[in-house]
């Protein structure tokens, strides 16, 4: 246990001063690697912000709720309770199917008495829901469904549906872009690994010749790659960070000139934390196969 302790600190000795001694193409390592997962952290960080907008926009499409043409005081009583105590309901309106009808003769500027003898609308509520989750609003078309005294629901949910649909393709195109700049980080951070084994030949041929082990040689490239990932985790969080204050800083110039504020909230330290995690396995892992494949090499050419 104790050699397996020495070992490590050996090797992350070994892979601190390589970092140190070439401090310029360490710092544009994490430059790079900065700038790359703050594409896919950017999309993110808008993406976020919409969907923290689009929550607090008030649903104001009316949910129809038309009764049956009869129905007991209870049954009415119990259904105006269940409404209440639904809290994604904002208002409730309940009218009565004469008020329904005089409305509609008044708008549309008729004698409904000259042509129809019965009154074809049925007593109904109106509610205005305080969500955009269509889940939410399907589960409580269906509560409302099992009442004897509902007739027909009208959800006019169109748009909400074409907004949910809009994020997720947005969503889609950022994990997709994310995807594709972790494979770029790789290729980069696997191909700096590679020519640092070329570099070190001399080095890697004298520790082998004093028997010492693959797994020895190549330690010291993993710990490479891992700060590799961490130092532009950090680099990437800070422009998040840099982009965020100043956007909110010159908000305030643009709450002057349109009148309303803009505030670009910050991501959550999950997303931070996920990003840092998956630079640094993405590095770990670029190392693992890049170091690995040069040491194969250099052992075919000796």
């Amino acid at each position: 246990m104790i050699n397996y302790l020495l070992n490590q600190l050996e090797s992350l000795r070994v892979a601190t001063r390589r970092l140190f001694y070439a401090k310029g193409a360490t710092l544009m390592m994490f430059i790079i690697i900065g700038i790359t997962m703050c594409l896919p952290m950017s999309a993110l960080l808008l993406l976020e912000n919409v969907k923290q907008a689009s929550s607090q926009i008030e649903y104001q499409a009316e949910v129809s709720v038309f009764l049956n043409d009869e129905y007991t005081k209870e049954e009415l009583i119990e259904f105006e309770k269940f409404l209440k105590e639904q809290p994604i309901i904002n208002k409730t309106n309940f009218e009565k199917k004469e008020e329904a009808w005089l409305k509609l003769q008044k708008k549309l500027a008729f004698d409904g008495k000259a042509l129809i003898e019965k009154n074809p609308l049925p007593d109904s509520f109106y509610l205005s829901l305080s969500t955009l989750d269509q889940n939410e609003i399907s589960f409580l078309t269906k509560e409302i469904q099992n009442f004897s005294i509902i007739q027909d629901i009208l959800i006019d949910s169109a748009w909400v549906n074409k907004l949910n649909s809009i994020l997720n393709l947005i969503q889609l195109i950022v994990n997709f872009l994310g995807l594709l700049l972790l494979i770029v980080l790789a290729v980069i951070i696997g191909n700096t690994i590679r020519l640092q084994t070329l570099s070190n030949k001399d080095e890697i041929e004298v520790s082998k010749l004093i028997g010492a082990s693959n797994a020895f040689i190549r330690r010291p490239f993993l710990y490479t790659g891992f700060f590799y990932g961490l130092g532009g985790a950090l680099v990437s969080t800070a422009i998040i960070k840099l982009m965020v204050y100043v956007f909110n800083l010159y908000a305030y110039a643009i709450e002057r000139i349109l009148g309303f504020n803009v505030i670009l909230n910050d991501l959550q330290m999950t997303h931070y934390f996920l990003m840092t995690i998956s630079c640094i396995a993405i590095g770990w892992i670029a190392s693992f196969f890049s170091s690995t494949r040069s040491l194969y090499k250099l052992k075919n050419n000796s």
